[in-house]
């Protein structure tokens, strides 16, 4: 059994994740309330942060070369978390905190799909501690976690019927992998 990339420490993430909900606060307007997520111009001011997701990428040249084998290998942490933002319970929005090498900084916010999508995965995967695994040259993510027996899975966040992936559904990571390749080998440089 292989084992994950270590995980940077959550701690100064979560400290600066905390420091950026004001000015989560202050970004969300009347005008744009929506787009970040949220019901209402108000309801930020009480928003609270979720578990810290930390995310790993999948390189696109790593994943052409992908024959099957330890599927761990092919995860490079990014320093990166994505921290749900919730209000009474559901997930309405997101900050994303890296380590720009000046500490630790909050360098987004909102994307209130893609942290639905997320919080979504994890629950449904069940995963103890979960990761987000982003392919980014062909824009999937997944949750990554161990199952019972030490195995990498992957649980898809949404539908994607080219690759036979559903939301919520997890499947070894392997067989993620591998049925990702084709379209990575395929893949020419420009944005889907």
């Amino acid at each position: 059994m292989s084992q994950q990339p270590p995980v940077a420490d959550a701690r100064p993430a979560t400290e600066a994740a905390g420091k950026s909900l004001s000015t989560l606060s202050q970004l969300v307007t009347e005008q744009n309330y929506r787009a970040m997520g949220f019901e209402s111009a108000r309801e930020a001011a009480d928003a609270t942060l979720g578990a810290p997701i930390p995310v790993y990428l999948v390189q696109l040249d790593e994943l052409r070369a992908y024959a099957g084998g330890d599927p761990a290998a092919l995860l490079r942490p990014l320093q990166q978390f994505v921290f749900p933002v919730n209000v009474g319970g559901a997930t309405r929005s997101g900050v994303t905190v890296e380590n720009t090498g000046k500490g630790w900084q909050a360098t987004g916010f909102g994307s209130p799909a893609l942290t639905r999508a997320l919080a979504d995965g994890i629950r449904a995967s069940g995963a103890a501690d979960p990761i987000a695994v982003h392919v980014a040259a062909l824009r999937t993510y997944f949750i990554g976690f161990r199952d019972g027996d030490g195995n990498l899975m992957f649980t898809p966040i949404r539908d994607e019927p080219e690759f036979e992936f559903r939301a919520g559904a997890a499947v070894p990571a392997t067989q993620a992998l591998l049925a990702l390749r084709p379209a990575a080998v395929r893949y020419n440089g420009l944005p889907l």
